[in-house]
């Protein structure tokens, strides 16, 4: 039995000019109008967890290998935002106070059955139980085969699983939140197949995925708030590999393509690029130090602007390289060094916002 407890807080304060796409008259029902707000986001997570693993089963034709899994989870989370929004006609005030503040208090009960059937065949099924004091209760099942293909190393795969997102407290409070908003109600399915090669050092995966999402929340720039759009189609292909050159040396990469549209129309999501890949080489000379160079590269996508009045516009694909150092100090303290966007390119992932360009970061994380 494994039990962890997590906490985690977060403190932000945030001062935006709005949106007035006509100044210097300012439409408080129309535009986005400036604000301050102080967010402050706590969380408590503990979990219980068992595994059971009974003897295998033999008969006369087969053998059966079991797995199973049980637990429950508490979670504890605080929102709080203290947000003044001016809504005078230019801009200039006064502030006008308008304080959020939600708790959610969620109890999940899970379990988890593996069954291993002769060499070749497992399956699997799982189910979660989620109750919350302001909210239905929640079932989300899931299940899954692999079957081993004799006298090769390949698999072939096949899963099912549903689920639910509930909206964030920023969803929900924040400058252009609604408190209206609905959970997110996910079911998705995906077919594939892994193999290995070169005793293991060459591996990879490919597959088909369908992802249908309810309710997806989205903005919607008139009136400028976030809404819940129709049913979300998520389609495409996933293709991954891992060569270990050497004992100290790893080659990783992967490309997806994953087309999305709304149910009944024709309209393209915003922000969501059908092509992404990636490629990294991951060196480690000693066993203390890893060094780790990873291109990004991500294809043109559709993106709109409140300011531009909704105008959908495509965003050109770009490249991006970054690098990481890691090093292991002594037992329980590493220390990092990163650098996103090597490369320097500055690409526009929003309309009319370019990408910052080289970006260092460091720091030490302490493990218990």
């Amino acid at each position: 039995m494994k039990t962890r407890l997590g906490y985690s807080s977060r403190r932000e304060d945030l001062e935006s000019p709005g949106v007035d796409p006509n100044p210097p008259i300012l439409d408080p029902f129309a535009d986005i109008p400036p604000t301050r707000s102080g967010d402050e986001y706590k969380r408590w997570d503990l979990s219980v967890v068992s595994t059971w693993t009974p003897p295998d089963l033999r008969t006369a034709t087969s053998r059966l290998r079991s797995r199973s899994v049980a637990g429950v989870d508490f979670t504890w989370e605080d929102g709080e935002s203290d947000t003044s929004r001016d809504f005078s006609p230019m801009g200039t005030g006064p502030f006008v106070r308008m304080p959020f503040f939600d708790e959610r208090r969620t109890i999940g009960i899970f379990g988890e059955l593996e069954e291993g059937i002769g060499e070749s065949v497992t399956i699997s099924g799982s189910l979660r139980y989620d109750t919350t004091p302001d909210e239905d209760d929640r079932l989300s099942p899931a299940g899954g085969l692999a079957i081993e293909i004799p006298g090769t190393s390949i698999t072939l795969f096949g899963s099912y699983a549903e689920g639910y997102k509930r909206p964030s407290f920023y969803a929900l409070g924040g400058p252009v939140g609604n408190m209206a908003l609905r959970a997110e109600e996910s079911r998705g399915w995906e077919v594939g197949a892994r193999g290995n090669a070169l005793d293991g050092r060459l591996r990879g995966q490919v597959g088909y995925f369908d992802l249908r999402v309810k309710d997806l929340i989205d903005f919607n720039p008139s009136p400028p708030r976030l809404e819940n759009r129709q049913r979300l189609i998520s389609q495409g292909v996933e293709l991954e590999f891992a060569w270990q050159a050497l004992d100290w040396i790893d080659f990783r990469g992967g490309l997806t393509f994953n087309a999305t549209d709304f149910e009944g129309t024709s309209a393209d999501p915003l922000n969501r690029p059908r092509w992404r890949g990636f490629g990294s080489v991951v060196v480690a000379p000693i066993e203390s130090l890893e060094v780790t160079l990873r291109a990004l590269v991500v294809g043109p996508s559709k993106a709109s602007s409140f300011h531009t009045g909704g105008r959908v516009d495509t965003l050109s694909g770009y490249e991006r390289v970054d690098l990481r150092v890691a090093w292991m100090a002594c037992d329980g303290i590493d220390l990092f060094v990163e650098i996103e966007n090597l490369s320097n390119t500055t690409p526009r992932e929003a309309v009319g916002f370019e990408s910052p360009g080289i970006t260092p970061r460091a720091g030490v994380t302490f493990r218990l």
